[in-house]
C-alpha cells in the first residue's frame, strides 16, 4: 500500500491518463494531473464487458490516510467481483457538493444569527467563496491547498476579508460533519491555512476628542445627535441602533419595570436588553415628538389620518416604512467639523462609527466597572464567561451605564445643556 510519503512523491509524467496502480490490487491507485492535482480512483472491467476499462473517481488524495481510502475502496471491488457496478453502487451514495452546503449552512444561520451575519456570509459565498472554489465540486474534493490559494487571492483584497471567508469555509464544514454532508470526524480542510495578521482595534476617542465630537454635535439634527449620544452611552453596533424600534423602547416607568431598549436578536442571535438613563430618555422624548408632529402636520395636509409614525426610532427619510441604512456623509461631515479626520502622518486614526462603541467600553474599564457587567452590556458572546454573563442583575447593569452616563456629561454636559431641538 501506498503510505503518504510515496504518494507526495509521485509526480506527473506527461501521460494524458497518468495512473499508478497500488500493490494490493492493481485496479486502485492514485491519478496524476498537470495542475498537480491526485486523486484516488478505480480502473477495472466489468463482467460481460472485458474491452471497456471504466474509471471510478474516489476522492482527492489528502483527506484521509491511503489506509482509510483503501478499505473504502476493497469494499467496492468486493462488489464488482460479485457482479456489481462500483459506480452504481456509488452513485446510491448521495455526495455533496459545495453549492449543496453553501445553502444548507444558511438555512441553519437563519435559525439562530442576526441579519448582517446572514447577509455578510452570504455576500462571501456569493462573491468569494463559491467563485473561488466552484460550486459544483464534490465536497471530498475539495483540499486544503484549493482553500489556501482562495486565501492568498482575496487577500490581495484585503487582509481581514480573506481570513473571514476561510473562517466561514471552516465553519460549513463543521457543520458538514455534524450533519450528513460528510462521514463522522471527516478532516476539515480549512483547518491549517495559514492566516493574515490582524491587529486588534482598540481606538477610542479620548476626553479632548470627545469635547471636539460635542462640539460639532451642536450643530447637527436631533436624528444625528440621538444616534451619536446613543451610541456612546448604551455601546450599540450600528445594526441594532438603525434597526431599533418604537415598540422594542419603554420611556417611562411601568410599575417595577425602569425605561430601556430591547433588542429582539443581535449579532450573536440573543436578545439583548439595555435599561436606559435619564439623558437618553430626553433624547428619545424628544425624537418620538419631533416624529409625532411630523406626522400631525401630514395628516392636516393630505387630510388623512391613516398617516401613523414610523415603527422605526430612525425611519428612512425617503419611506418612513424602513429605517436608516447608514449615514456615510453625516458622519464623515460630523468627523470633519470636529477635526476627528487625520492624514497618513498623523499618529491617529480617524476614528469609525464602532469606535464610538469601543470609547463606551474604555470608559467603563477607566472607571473599574467589573469586566463581566461591561461584557453584558457591550452583549459579547465569549464562552468562557457565558455562565457569569447570565447571572447578572439589573441593577449592575444600570450602574454601570450610569457611570459611562456621568463622564459623557461631564465632557458634553447634560440633556439640559444640549440643545437637543
Amino acid at each position: 500500500m501506498f503510505s503518504k510519503t510515496d504518494v507526495s512523491r509521485l509526480k506527473w509524467d506527461g501521460r494524458s491518463f497518468d495512473f499508478r496502480p497500488c500493490e494490493e490490487d492493481a485496479r486502485f491507485g492514485v491519478r496524476l494531473y498537470e495542475s498537480g492535482r491526485k486523486i484516488w480512483c478505480l480502473r477495472y472491467r466489468l463482467l460481460g464487458n472485458r474491452a471497456k476499462v471504466h474509471t471510478l473517481k474516489l476522492e482527492s488524495v489528502g483527506l484521509r490516510t491511503p489506509k482509510e481510502v483503501w478499505l473504502d475502496a476493497r469494499r467496492l471491488l468486493i462488489a464488482l467481483d460479485s457482479g456489481q457496478n462500483p459506480k452504481a453502487l456509488r452513485e446510491t451514495q448521495k455526495r455533496y457538493t459545495l453549492q449543496e452546503l453553501s445553502d444548507s449552512y444558511l438555512k441553519r444561520l437563519d435559525r439562530k444569527a442576526s441579519a448582517k451575519t446572514i447577509s455578510e456570509a452570504r455576500r462571501r459565498l456569493d462573491k468569494r467563496i463559491i467563485p473561488a472554489l466552484n460550486g459544483d465540486t464534490f465536497l471530498e474534493h475539495i483540499e486544503r491547498a484549493d482553500i489556501q490559494k482562495m486565501h492568498e487571492e482575496i487577500s490581495e483584497d484585503g487582509a481581514v476579508e480573506a481570513n473571514r471567508c476561510v473562517q466561514l469555509v471552516r465553519a460549513m464544514f463543521s457543520h458538514a460533519e455534524k450533519g450528513e454532508h460528510l462521514p463522522d470526524h471527516y478532516p476539515n480542510p480549512a483547518v491549517g491555512v495559514d492566516l493574515n495578521t490582524e491587529r486588534s482595534k482598540d481606538r477610542y476617542l479620548d476626553t479632548e476628542e470627545l469635547g471636539r465630537l460635542f462640539e460639532a454635535l451642536q450643530k447637527e439634527d436631533i436624528n444625528t445627535k440621538a444616534k451619536v449620544l446613543l451610541t456612546l452611552g448604551l455601546a450599540l453596533r450600528k445594526s441594532e441602533l438603525l434597526s431599533l424600534r418604537w415598540e422594542n423602547v419603554q420611556l417611562e416607568w411601568f410599575g417595577d419595570e425602569a425605561p430601556h431598549i430591547k433588542i429582539p436578536k443581535t449579532k450573536n442571535g440573543l436578545s439583548h436588553r439595555l435599561p436606559l438613563m435619564e439623558e437618553q430618555v430626553a433624547i428619545l422624548k424628544q425624537l418620538e415628538q419631533m416624529q409625532l408632529g411630523v406626522v400631525s402636520r401630514k395628516a392636516d395636509r393630505y387630510k388623512d389620518l391613516r398617516i401613523t409614525r414610523s415603527p422605526w426610532v430612525f425611519p428612512s427619510y425617503t419611506d418612513w416604512s424602513k429605517h436608516t441604512q447608514d449615514f456615510k456623509s453625516t458622519w464623515r461631515r460630523l468627523r470633519k467639523n470636529a477635526g476627528l479626520i487625520y492624514g497618513k502622518n498623523s499618529t491617529k486614526e480617524t476614528p469609525t462609527w464602532h469606535d464610538l462603541r469601543r470609547t463606551c467600553a474604555s470608559i467603563m474599564a477607566q472607571k473599574n466597572v467589573p469586566i463581566e457587567v461591561a461584557m453584558q452590556i457591550l452583549n459579547h458572546s465569549d464562552k468562557q464567561i457565558t455562565r457569569i454573563y447570565y447571572q447578572l442583575s439589573n441593577q449592575q447593569t444600570t450602574q454601570a451605564l450610569e457611570v459611562v452616563q456621568e463622564a459623557i456629561s461631564e465632557g458634553f454636559g447634560t440633556a439640559r445643556d444640549l440643545r437637543l431641538a
